[in-house]
């Protein structure tokens, strides 16, 4: 039987390319505000006429949440709920951020449909920083759900790039009853930017398929310097390191954020570098965010349109529109790589087939952390979550292993 789902926030949609490779029917996708249509779905809207996008006011009221509910019973809710509130490369990370309102719109949601399982991707930081966020979803749904809570990284996954996340799975107890599904670890060979970029060096620019380097952003006067970027190495570090050399060359806004950058490196300070980075090419790309781009491995140019599209897993056939409200670079950045949740998808669709694992759960326990690292799933109480606050280290910029739930 075709199981059926229901997204949340997907903007331009490689979430719902993973979640139907999955093996899910994608119902329709709540999107986040009224102009979104026109912005970030944008090119979803064109290239998937076949799933509609609804808007906050076609969508977000309770009589038409409970008519979908009785009438598609869906299988799973995903969301790719915003993050920037939450991600690591914003020095202001916090659990108030304004963005993660968001996330209490995915909770209500969820306990009016009633899904019977669903599926939120966040950055790492959702179970450090975001601790809070996560203590209020078991607050308001652990009633109806057990939870499972995965730190995770894309590469592990066929996605061309580090990219650590959180993955929250509930599972519905009418469904599940007592038993929490086992997410299975299913790593696969790693692949690089090459695999998926190599046959796209030699293809003319601007000749088809949005094959073109995006331009008019803040580091495009400095792309002209590509040629001086050594791999593993950003374009500003690289203009510090030929100053000398290229000074004379710079425009006076160049100038200044070079030599400021200079007096940094030369006084042993800490600095924030968010220009374009030239990976090898036969390694992972960094992950992507909308501020960050990528300078081609081989070539003397940033990636093209199609060439961030691939990393994210987007099939060729998706087109890119210039008519957008929102820049395409983020528009891409923003999602959830394709492979990365069609893997998280399909362990919510074996355990909805009872082709999973299970462990059956103590009493009062709702909760299992997996993570990367560790083979060993570990159990938690409601109050264990809630009492032990104090084993949180709560800092914006904690890149180690998880801190937060662990015994």
């Amino acid at each position: 039987m075709i199981k059926k789902a229901v997204g949340m926030f997907i903007f331009t949609g490689s979430a719902t390319f993973g979640v139907e490779a999955a093996g899910f029917k994608v119902d329709r996708i709540f999107e986040l505000t009224e102009d979104m249509r026109e912005a970030n779905a944008l090119h979803f809207v064109k290239n998937r006429p076949d799933i509609p996008v609804m808007i906050p006011s076609e969508w977000e009221n309770k009589d038409i949440l409970l008519s979908l509910k009785n009438r598609e019973q869906y299988d799973l809710l995903y969301s790719n709920t915003p993050c920037s509130s939450l991600s690591q490369i914003n020095r202001n990370a916090c659990a108030d951020g304004k963005n993660n309102i968001h996330f209490y719109r995915v909770f209500e949601t969820v306990r009016i449909l009633q899904p019977k399982t669903f599926l939120i991707e966040n950055a790492p930081t959702l179970i450090t920083v975001g601790y809070p966020i996560l203590k209020e979803m078991i607050n308001q749904l652990s009633d109806l759900y057990n939870f499972t809570i995965i730190r995770d990284m894309a590469k592990n996954h066929g996605v061309p790039m580090m990219r650590q996340r959180t993955i929250v799975i509930g599972w519905h107890k009418n469904v599940f009853e007592k038993k929490i599904p086992i997410v299975e670890m299913k790593y696969t060979k790693p692949i690089y930017i090459n695999n998926v970029i190599e046959d796209l060096i030699n293809v003319p620019l601007n000749s088809e398929n949005n094959h073109e380097i995006i331009t008019n952003d803040e580091w495009s006067e400095f792309e002209q310097y590509c040629s001086y970027v050594k791999a593993n190495q950003s374009i500003l570090v690289a203009l510090v390191e030929n100053f000398d050399k290229l000074k004379t060359s710079f425009n006076p806004a160049i100038f200044r954020i070079v030599d400021s950058l200079k007096k940094k490196i030369d006084s042993s300070q800490r600095y924030w570098d968010k220009s374009p980075f030239r990976p090898k090419l036969n390694s992972l790309a960094p992950s992507m965010t909308s501020v960050t781009r990528i300078i081609h491995p081989t070539l003397d140019r940033t990636l093209t349109v199609r060439e961030y599209a691939r990393l994210m897993g987007y099939p060729d056939t998706f087109k890119f529109y210039n008519e957008c409200k929102t820049p395409i670079i983020q528009c891409i950045a923003q999602g959830v790589p394709k492979s990365f949740m069609k893997y998280a998808a399909s362990e919510v669709k074996n355990a909805l087939e009872g082709n999973s694992n299970y462990l059956t759960l103590p009493e009062k326990t709702c909760l299992i952390f997996q993570h990367h690292t560790k083979k060993q799933a570990q159990l938690f109480t409601k109050e264990e979550i809630f009492d032990k606050i104090d084993m949180l280290d709560i800092h914006p910029n904690l890149n180690s292993d998880l801190h937060v739930i662990t015994k």
